[in-house]
Parts: structure tokens; sequence; C-alpha cells
């Protein structure tokens, strides 16, 4: 049983005589079958042949393809005999059924392709290879697999090109849920987006905020946090829609660091949390720490359904053992951070990494984050499609005010007026982005609700 061979001789026979009997039904499988998904060398060449003259607009049935296969290698002993049996084991409905047909061959080539891919199983006993290495190129081979017939071309002409672009159904950028920053960016699907702050900017804070934006628009998110646990995102994520839901331009909620504390709080405000909590959108939590590039990407690949965001907080306390390819530290962060939009390609969802800057800010007088302020800079902003900046230029100006006061320095009533306006807001700083514009977006925020939203004119 397991020497016998792995294909349906009928469901191949059934597909080309059913394109020879009604050449319409080849714009039905085009996309997907291919001659190398035939077992049978013989079936594969007459498929060939038949796609290319279908292609060009000839008819092909079994007359015309005996005689386009006389100098084709291959087929020169296939006589028109056996194309009359292939056209007599014709599904009825040809431009319905061969679809069914062509699913089953693509199948059963996939399953060649399995048995194939048993080699992953031996390089595991090589015990001189790194095992996360060989994890990863097994899912990079069995991601390949499953792209097979789905019609992904290796090659895109121009016009295929363009009608990609201009189709309807393209994927659009996912919005961040604010509005001024989505006039100018959004989470682009199949790429890499860095967050990148200095410690308390509100990194997480906007991670958060924009991970239940995406979920009340119904989109699949997964959430890596490798800081905070589970019940800290819930405490800040239910004070957020508390805040949300309030009239008033000064929120009405409870701090997320009392709602953390959950047994300081009065019956009241239990009850008002619980309420909020029944109303937030879903959203998977990973909140373990020190996951790899593999542990995230064989953690997102099972899903029942393909996610449309997924969210790492952050890239500095990633696990980077599956990355020893690269002997420095920053090399190893780039590499991760690769792979990671390789992952993001292979499914089209859009990935978000949280990175911490670099001290370099705080030596210079203009604390504004730029692109060098990355930690290992180079090769992080190579391998990132978009780099954004949290900044609240508040925190800055407050703790100069209170050096000043220590120092017994006197203090204007205009800088105590600045640093009051400052307080509740917060920019956002496209640095880089590949297709599209830079720049800063004011943002309005009261960090103690983790409550980020669009200022109020």
């Amino acid at each position: 049983m397991d020497n016998e061979p792995i294909t349906s001789q009928e469901a191949e026979q059934a597909v080309l005589g059913g394109l020879m009997y009604n050449n319409k039904a080849y714009v039905r499988v085009r996309d997907s079958l291919r001659p190398e998904h035939f077992y049978n060398p013989v079936h594969a060449s007459i498929y060939e042949v038949l796609s290319a003259h279908i292609s060009k607009g000839k008819l092909a049935d079994a007359v015309v393809l005996k005689a386009a296969m006389s100098g084709h290698e291959g087929l020169v002993d296939v006589g028109i005999d056996y194309l009359a049996l292939l056209c007599d084991n014709a599904p009825a409905s040809p431009v319905s059924s061969c679809p069914d047909y062509a699913s089953i061959i693509v199948d059963m080539a996939k399953r060649r392709d399995l048995v194939a891919y048993a080699e992953i199983a031996n390089k595991a006993r090589d015990l001189e290879q790194d095992v996360s290495e060989i994890i990863d190129d097994g899912i990079a081979d069995l991601s390949q697999l499953q792209r097979q017939g789905t019609g992904q071309a290796k090659f895109a002409t121009t016009q295929d090109a363009t009608n990609a672009l201009f189709s309807p159904d393209r994927p659009a950028k996912i919005k961040t849920g604010f509005g001024p920053l989505d006039m100018k960016t959004g989470f682009a699907r199949g790429s890499i987006t860095l967050v990148g702050g200095r410690a308390s900017m509100g990194k997480s804070a906007f991670l958060i905020e924009a991970a239940f934006n995406a979920a009340r628009r119904g989109l699949r998110v997964d959430l890596f946090s490798m800081e905070m646990n589970r019940q800290q995102i819930a405490a800040r994520a239910i004070s957020s829609h508390m805040a949300r839901t309030s009239v008033m331009d000064i929120p009405e909620s409870i701090a997320y660091q009392r709602i953390y504390e959950w047994e300081t709080l009065n019956p009241d405000e239990r009850a008002r949390c619980k309420a909020a909590a029944i109303e937030l959108p879903e959203i998977n939590f990973d909140d373990t720490p020190r996951l790899n590039v593999s542990d995230i990407r064989a953690r997102c690949n099972d899903k029942p359904q393909p996610l449309d965001l997924v969210f790492v907080d952050y890239l500095n306390i990633m696990d980077l053992s599956d990355c020893k390819q690269a002997d420095r530290h920053d090399q190893k962060l780039g590499l991760a951070c690769s792979r990671l939009r390789d992952f993001a390609k292979d499914t089209g969802a859009a990935v978000v990494l949280l990175c911490q800057l670099n001290r370099g800010s705080l030596n210079r007088e203009n604390n504004v984050p730029q692109l060098h302020d990355l930690r290992d800079s180079g090769e992080l902003e190579q391998h990132a499609d978009t780099v954004m900046f949290v900044h609240r230029e508040h925190y800055y100006k407050k703790r100069a005010l209170e050096a000043k006061e220590a120092a017994g320095e006197d203090i204007s009533r205009e800088e105590r007026a600045e640093v009051h306006m400052l307080e509740n807001y917060f920019d956002v700083i496209i640095a880089k982005q590949r297709m599209g514009m830079v720049g800063k977006s004011l943002l309005r925020a009261h960090m103690e609700y983790n409550f980020i939203t669009e200022p109020r004119a």
C-alpha cells in the first residue's frame, strides 16, 4: 500500500478530456493547475500543449492537438486513439466539473511533495544542524507548498501588475483608527511596521489602542506581549474602553493601574469594569516571555483563519536563539525582523513590531526621535517598510521643570503653562515609509487610561 503512487489517473484524464471537449473550461483551471501537478508525464505534456493553444485563442481539440504534438518530445508516440479516449472520459459539464478534477490533481501533487518533505525529519538526526533553523526552513517549505495551486505565479507581466493595482479587491492598508495618522499611513499587509520610542513614551498604549481599533472593525488580531501579562493588557483595554464611551471631553474612567489592583476597587467600580469588559472585541493574546521568530510563526499559523494583524511587544526582548547564523546582536535583530517580514509576505498579514530606542536622544537638546536612535538602527531600518516613533514632549518638559525646581531656580508662568498645555498630547512621527509620506500626526492621549484619540477641533 505504501508503495502505491499518489495520483488519480481518472482525474487527470477527466480534466484533459474536458478541456478538449470544451475549451472554455480552461479559464476555470488555468490559475491553479500547472503541468508539474500531473503525475503522468504524458498528461503533463498534453496539458502544456493544450494550454499554449487555448491561451493563443486557437482551437484545441483532439485533431488539432495530434498535429501540434508531432514535434513535441515525449508525445510522438501518443496517437489519436488515446486523445479520443480522453475525450470519451470527459465530464458531462466540463466548465463546472473541471475545477473539481483539477483540485484533485493539485491535492495529489501536494501529497507527493509532502512525502518528499519528509527529508526534514532526517535533518533532525543531524545534531550539528541548528534545530530552530530546521524548523524555520520546514515552515518555509510548507508555506510554499500551501501556496501551490492558488494561482500565485512566479512572474507577473506588466498587465498583471496594473490589473492588480486597479483591482477593487486589492487589500488596502489597515487603518490605525486614528484619523490624522490614517491620512498619512496605516499598517500595510505583507509588510513590517516598526513602532519605536523611549521608555514611558506610550509605545504599548499605542499598540493596544491600535489593536482594539482593528478588532472593533472585525479584523483578526494576534498580540504577542513579552513585557506585559494578559491581566495588565486587559486592565488597560477596560480603562480605555470606559474612557472611549465617556460623553465629556474629560474621560470618565478608572485608571488602569487601579483596575489591575482589583481588590482596591469598590463594588460599583468593579461592576463598571465588568460591564466594559463584556463590550471589548475579541483579540488573541500570547504573553509568553521571550518568544523567538519560529514560535511566533508557528502560533500564528495555528489558526483556522488567516490573521489580519500581528503585534509584537517588543523586538528588543525577543529570544534570538533561532538567529544563530548572525554573529553580532544587531545582525540577529535584523535577521529576526527579516524573517518576520517573510512571514508577513507569506500570510498577507500586517506585522507591527515595537522597538526600544537607544539613549542618544537624551543627550540632544532636541529630544524628538530620529532613525539613528533605533537600537542597532542600520539592520532594523533596512528591513522595515515603515518606521513610526511615538513621542510625548510633555515627558521631557515636565522633567526639565522638576530639575529646575530641585535646583531652586525660578520658573516663569509661561514655562508652567507650556508644560500644562502639552500634558495630554501625543505625537506619532512617520520617519520612514516606502510607499507614502513622512511627517508628524498629533493625537490626544490620556495615559492613565491608556486612551489615545484624535484632538478635538
